[in-house]
Order: structure tokens, then sequence, then C-alpha cells
């Protein structure tokens, strides 16, 4: 702090006049002196000594490279940076020691309230716009500041006493990382995949420009030609729900938006105020409702397994339910896996900033819990340490997915007791998470909880499949109507007699939506505090959502979807739902990859957001796209190969074309390993 006050009254006084003033310097040089003379040569603390004995020049430098007083305090701007690579170019040599600067990242913490009480210009604006609730918000402010790589950060702390500094956070050129066995082991296994994606894609490019068909379909499975081709060339069936597929890409492309406003909270912006109060207005709540999507997929696949099950258990086809399971396993876990071993060992090296300290946050879950995040168990047993942050889905949605055949089993043999079944399990999952909220409280999300280090609504509610369950149980009910409908004609005609009928559905489905959207902005947020109304939010909001959703997707697969089918099933959204998967998976890294090598305190504005999300959104398509062509597209192939054809009809194959919009050889035509 006394480095901060010399450089602020510095840059005041150069500020104050017009010209260089020699009663100023004089005035500047005193203070200089002053401060030096704090920093004593024949003190024993070995950083306060080394220090002392650096030249005025680099002693500047050490002072300018450290932060200072902000701009836009009122408007809760306490962070500042400092300068990252001047204070790491410092290199000086001190009693026949070569030093380096050393940068470390300071935090502290504290309530809105604190600070109102200091400032009484935030509690009137707080009670200009109804905002008093806020004072009880905890929020954390980052300070660069600048020594030696011998000043450890204790020393830190001794200067700056009201911060936290953490080894973490702290850089210098002289800290690097070196591989550890975790790291060396990643390397050598993305080197192994490299060089077979190389191999067949050259061989397939051979196979290609010569017409020869291969000799063995395994050699091309991994090749970027052909499984590009598979990504980007739209496929079309009737067995296909292709307005699903829009669906899907706006979802998944609404995760990205959210993610992309969440994460800005967790680093350093220079206008906290106006980034709190956008995010709890009203007309913002399209960015705190983009969890729903996450119940989205659930809806959409349950209604995908349904679906696809009583199709092919009429024409015949048995359920082979560890068949099933399997294929689910093997359908997720690969890219999944390849995921976490990036997480676990090289997205240190890809982090370069203050902030790259917060990778060993996302390392240290994924060495510890690798078995849970391969089992999908993390819910279970880390659920505060989960390893690829939103890996939590698929912990709840495998779950689900495994329990599903004491469902479909009776749907298939006992139609009238799965109906019930499936109904009881609908009024079970809006009772669940109604009870669940009311008997401990929850707040009715993560940004309504008053301090940011309390997680049980995220623990107890949000990551857990007992609480989560009730869409993809809706999404199962409408699979089973889609079908008696489309297929058996249950409607007996009187469905597509009925414009009104379908105007009311339409405008049911699109009210709902707007409604779960728009219309609990107080539950939202917080201020509504009433324990009953947030577990009625948490018991309905989710399910009303996926019931809104399946509706949209019943009226465009009944024919009646008119330009909103035709819109959600364009060609471009099926490309963006092949490998949307992988970028569920991967885009998390990538904001985080931009915000960690971030040298600069971050502005908020709702265009930077938008800006911000088209190039994390266009990053993450392309990185997905490799993803999807290297630890997806071969699985699929070579599942085929081991297991034969009949293996994925038994598995759900019609699954497996919604998610891939991959076709299907004839029934009764055989795969060969060879040709």
């Amino acid at each position: 702090m006394r480095a901060t006050k010399v450089v602020l009254l510095i840059l005041i006084s150069v500020a104050c006049t017009g010209a260089v003033d020699v009663k100023y310097l004089s005035k500047v040089q005193t203070l200089v002196k002053q401060y030096l003379s704090e920093f004593s040569v024949n003190s024993t603390n070995k950083c306060i000594r080394y220090v002392a004995s650096l030249p005025i020049s680099s002693k500047l430098i050490l002072f300018d490279s450290s932060a200072k007083v902000p701009n836009g305090i009122l408007n809760l701007n306490l962070n500042d940076l400092g300068s990252y690579d001047e204070c790491l170019n410092i290199r000086e040599t001190i009693h026949n020691e070569t030093l380096n600067g050393k940068y470390c990242l300071g935090t502290f913490k504290f309530q809105l309230g604190e600070l109102y009480k200091q400032f009484s210009s935030f509690q009137s604006v707080l009670e200009e716009n109804n905002r008093t609730e806020d004072a009880n918000i905890a929020l954390s402010f980052y300070l660069g500041y600048c020594l030696l790589d011998v000043c450890s950060p204790e020393d830190f702390h001794t200067i700056l006493p009201w911060a936290t500094f953490e080894d973490k956070y702290c850089y210098s050129k002289a800290k690097e990382h070196d591989f550890d066995t975790w790291d060396i082991t990643a390397i050598f296994i993305f080197a192994f995949f490299a060089a077979i994606v190389l191999l067949s894609t050259i061989y397939d490019l051979y196979l290609y420009y010569t017409e020869t068909k291969p000799s063995y379909i395994i050699l091309i499975a991994f090749s970027l030609w052909t499984n590009g081709r598979k990504i980007f060339t739209p496929t079309s069936s009737s067995d296909q729900l292709t307005c699903i597929n829009g669906i899907k890409a706006i979802s998944i492309s609404w995760i990205v938006y959210g993610h992309v406003n969440l994460y800005l909270l967790y680093f350093s912006v220079d206008n906290l105020k106006d980034m709190v109060l956008y995010s709890k207005d009203k007309k913002n709540m399209h960015i705190m409702a983009a969890s729903l999507t996450v119940d989205t997929f659930l809806a959409v696949g349950g209604l995908l397994l349904v679906y696809t099950i009583i199709k092919a258990s009429d024409k015949g086809l048995k359920l082979n339910v560890p068949m099933m399971i399997l294929h689910r396993y093997l359908r997720l876990t690969p890219a999944l896996a390849a995921m976490l071993l990036f997480q676990s060992t090289l997205f240190r090296y890809v982090s370069s900033g203050p902030n790259a300290g917060a990778v060993d946050d996302l390392i240290k879950p994924c060495r510890t819990y690798w078995w849970s995040v391969l089992l999908y168990v993390q819910n279970w047993f880390n659920v505060n340490d989960i390893c690829i942050g939103q890996s939590w889905y698929l912990s709840v949605d495998m779950q689900i997915f495994i329990l599903t055949p004491l469902v479909l089993i009776p749907l298939i043999k006992w139609r009238k007791l799965g109906i019930m079944l499936l109904i009881g399990l609908t009024i079970a999952g809006i009772a669940i998470p109604f009870g669940v909220t009311y008997a401990l409280d929850l707040k009715s999300s993560m940004a309504a909880d008053e301090q940011l280090d309390s997680f049980d609504y995220m623990d107890y509610y949000y990551e857990q499949s007992y609480a989560r369950f009730g869409p993809y149980v809706i999404g199962m009910i409408f699979g089973y109507i889609i079908y008696m409908l489309k297929y058996k004609n249950l409607s007996d005609g009187k469905l597509s007699s009925s414009k009104l009928m379908i105007l009311a559905l339409w405008c049911i489905s699109l009210c709902g939506l707007f409604a779960c959207t728009y219309g609990n902005a107080g539950v939202f947020t917080g201020s509504t505090t009433d324990i009953i109304s947030r577990s009625f939010h948490n018991g309905l909001n989710r399910n009303a959502w996926a019931f809104a959703v399946c509706l949209i997707i019943s009226l465009c697969a009944l024919g009646y979807g008119g330009p909103v089918n035709a819109f959600l099933s364009l060609p471009i959204f099926q490309v963006l739902a092949k490998i949307s998967y992988a970028i569920y998976l991967t885009h998390i890294s990538v904001i985080q990859m931009r915000l960690m090598n971030e040298k600069i305190v971050e502005h908020f504005s709702s265009r930077d957001i938008i800006n911000d999300f088209w190039a994390d959104f266009m990053n993450t398509i392309i990185i997905s796209f490799f993803f999807t062509a290297v630890f997806e597209s071969p699985i699929i192939t070579i599942e085929k190969i081991i297991f034969g054809e009949n293996y994925i009809l038994r598995a759900l194959y019609f699954y497996l074309i919604f998610f891939t919009g991959s076709k299907t050889q004839s029934k009764n035509k055989k795969t060969k390993f060879c040709k």
C-alpha cells in the first residue's frame, strides 16, 4: 500500500502540472525517499533487504507494475491487475544473485453492505432501484502487486495485510511448471491419437482420389475426411424428428452464452455494480434462465428414448438392456475421457496471466476423482469438487438413463402399467424438488444465494438426479404420445381438423417458455424470500419448461410446425446438433482459457458480452469439430465393427440416428470387419 501511495502521488503531481516544475519534482523526490527509507538494506527480512538494494530505476518499475487506486470505485471497481508482463520482465543482479520480478495477485472479500456503510452513494442507488437486498452479496476483488522472486506470499501480505496471497497466484520467470508423469502420459496419448488420425486421413484421401474401396473399414475410422463429411453432410429420414436439431443447436448456444456471463463474475471487472444490476434486471432474465436449457436436453433424451424403443419393439426388436447401457456408455465416455485427460494435465500450459493460478483448482479434482468422472457418479462422491464443471449433467443423465428400463419394460409389455408409472413419476418429479427446497430452505437459483461460497442449492438440488428427473419423464411421456399419434393414428383425424386446438397448443407452448424465462424474476434473483414460492418454483418451473419444449417438438413432428419446423430443421442446425456434445464438453474450458490469459481488467457491457460470446462460440465450434471427428465418430464405427449392425439396432440404433445423423444399413445386411 505504501508503494501504491507513492505512485498515486506521482501520477497526481504530473497530472496537476502542465509542465515539469522543479518544486513538484522536489516533492516527488521527497516522497520516494521517504518510502524507500522504510526498505532497509539492514532488514532481517530478505525480501525487504533485496528490494532496498535495487537501483532506483528498478524500484520505480516495481511501483509502476503494481496496482494503484483504480478509477470507478463508486461503480464497484476495486480491481487493478497491475502490469503482469512488465513485472515479469524485471531482472537484476544483487549480491551476485540473479533476481526476477515476481507478480502476485491478491484477493480480498467482503459483503457489499460493508462498503455501503463507507459510501452512502451506494446505498442511495440501491434504494432508488429497490435493490437494498444486494447488501448481503459477498464479493471478491483482485489486486496485482510486484516485488522480487525472493519474496514469499507472506511478504506480499505484510505489505497488503488486508489481502490474501496464495503461492499458486504468484508468478515469475524462474517459476515454471515441469512436466510430471500425468503430463507426459497425456502427451503420449494425444500424440498417439494424432498419429492415428493423420495416417487414417492420408489413407482415406488416397482411397478417395484413386476411387478405391477400403480393405478394412477400421483403417478409415479415424479419418478426418470421412468423419468430417459425416458431420457436414445433412441426412434426412422419415424417422427423424428434425426439429430437435434446431432445438439442440439453440439450446447449446444458449448454454455457452449463459456461461460467458457467469464466469465473468469469477474474474475481475471494472464495473461490477453494473454487472450485478444488469444480471438482476427483469428484462435480462434470459441470462439467468440459460440453466433451463439443461432441462431441454433431459426432456429431449427421454422423448427420443421412448419414441425409438417403442417403435423398435413394435417392429419385433427386443430390448437388450445391457447392450443399451453399454452403447450409451461407449457413446459418451471416450470424449469425456479425452477432456478429463486434457484438463488434468495440459490445461495449465495454455494459461498465462494473473488469473492462471485458478487452473490448479481445475486440475486437482480431475486427478483426485477421475474414477467418479468415468463412472458418472460425481454428484454423489465429489459434488463440491466436480471435475469439468459442466459434467455434473452427464452424471445425472447417465443415472436416469440406467434406471429407465424399470419404466421401458412395463411400457413395452403392459402399456397401461407403463403409462401409470410415467404419470406417477411426473408427480414425483414435481413433489421431490418441492420437498427438498422446503425442507432445506434452498434458494431458487445459484445467483439468488447471498453468499458465493454457499452451494447448498447446487449440492442438494441442481446437480442431483433425484431432483432433476422430472423433465426426463415428461420427455418420455411425449415420446410415447408422438409415436402413438404418428404411427397408430390415435387422433383419428380429430387433431388435424381443429385449427383452433393447434393454435391453442402453440400459444400454450410459447407462453409457457416465456413465463418460465421471464415470469419468475423475483424468485430467480432472490428478491422473493418466501419459502413456499421458492419451493413451487423449483418444483414446477423446470418441468413446465420441459412440457413446453416437448409440446413444440410434438406439434412439429405431427406436421403442425409450419415455419417453426422449417426453421428448426435447417441443415446448419443438424451440423451443430452433431457436435453439440463436444461443444458442451469443451466450451467452458475455452471461456476459462480466455479469461485466465487476460492481463487487464475486463469491462462489462452487453455489447462486450456478445462479442466475447461469439469469439468463444466460434472457437468452441472449431475445437468441437476435431473433438467429434477424433473421439466420437470413430467409436461409433468401431462399435459397429465389433458388435455388428443388429447390435446397434437392439441397443437403440434409432437413438444413434437422432444424435449423430448417421444412416442405417438394411436390417438384414451385416457390417463386416473386412470387405
